[in-house]
């Protein structure tokens, strides 16, 4: 084995030797104080980012999932108070309102409670029959002729306002536009008993339906329309102020449906196509036998063909 070289000949003394075993490895004690007391030091961008995490405040939690819901589910629910609201408002008295209406008679029914005077005495709401009664022996009528008065249901206008006709369908007329004119028929005597008035709807709108009960233009029961809600009304008008019986909804109407009020005895069933989806009872429809509409002139509102046709059995 060869002999190692070194670049001298001067070799280290045994005192340097002994002296180098016994320092220790690492930083002098003098060293370590020096580098405490004057650490590295650091860039400007790492303190403005330690200043930066000091000074912003510390963020709240956020919404969990459910309680986001449960915001959005109390939301909804306001909603749909503030909107049946609305649709009392508009149909006891307050604001007539515009809009439309479709109306399947099997939509669930809003229970706001009758007014304490809709009913007489005996009166009130009573469970609406599967189907209706039976009926024959019909009176049409398809307004062939210049003007709605007379014909064969002896139609007449109760109220401000008019009624047009043409072959086929009857529209509420444009002035006043404040207006909402009964047209009203009679119940043929040759058909005596129980009797039902059914008539096609052929432009829908707010403020459109059926009267019944009639006794004057103050005086009557009536189903109406407000299609902006959605919701059907049923109101005993009384001495001109209406008595809420039900709000009806979410409900409309559409073109083509057939409206139908049945009378037998002192119960009256309204039904959509032949579809039950109301009734009631009161004391002072045992004797009514006049009938017909009712719509917001202005509104456009348009009925096609009516009828009045015996029950079966009655009279």
């Amino acid at each position: 084995m060869g002999r190692l070289s070194v670049e001298s000949d001067e070799r280290p003394s045994d005192e340097a030797l002994r002296d180098d075993r016994q320092r220790p490895d690492g930083p002098t004690p003098d060293q370590a104080d020096a580098d405490q007391a004057d650490p590295a030091p650091r860039s400007g961008a790492a303190d403005a980012d330690a200043d930066t995490v000091r000074s912003e405040p510390v963020e709240s939690e956020s919404l969990t999932e459910s309680e986001k819901r449960l915001l959005v589910g109390l939301a909804g629910a306001v909603l749909v108070v503030l909107l049946i609201i609305v649709a009392v408002n508009v149909f006891s008295g307050g604001d007539d309102g515009d809009g439309d209406a479709a109306a399947p008679p099997d939509t669930p029914v809003t229970e706001s409670g009758p007014a304490a005077d809709a009913f007489g005495e005996g009166g009130g709401i009573v469970d609406t029959p599967t189907a209706m009664a039976p009926t024959s022996d019909a009176v049409v009528d398809s307004f062939e002729r210049d003007a709605l008065g007379g014909g064969p249901l002896r139609w007449s206008i109760l109220s401000e306002g008019d009624w047009d006709v043409a072959p086929g369908t009857m529209t509420v007329a444009g002035v006043p536009e404040t207006a909402a004119p009964l047209a009203v028929a009679e119940v043929p005597e040759d058909l005596e008993g129980d009797w039902t008035f059914s008539v096609t709807i052929n432009s829908p709108a707010t403020g459109m339906g059926l009267v019944w009960g009639v006794e004057d233009a103050q005086n009557y029961w009536e189903l109406r329309a407000n299609l902006d809600y959605a919701a059907l009304v049923i109101n005993h008008v009384k001495d001109g102020a209406p008595q809420q019986v039900k709000i009806i909804g979410p409900a409309g109407l559409s073109p083509g449906q057939r409206l139908s009020v049945q009378r037998e005895g002192d119960t009256v069933t309204l039904a959509s196509n032949e579809e039950p989806f109301f009734s009631l009872k009161d004391p002072s429809l045992a004797d009514a036998r006049t009938v017909g509409v009712v719509a917001n002139s202005g509104s456009g509102v348009s009925y096609g063909a009516a009828a009045i046709s015996k029950v079966d059995g009655s009279g």
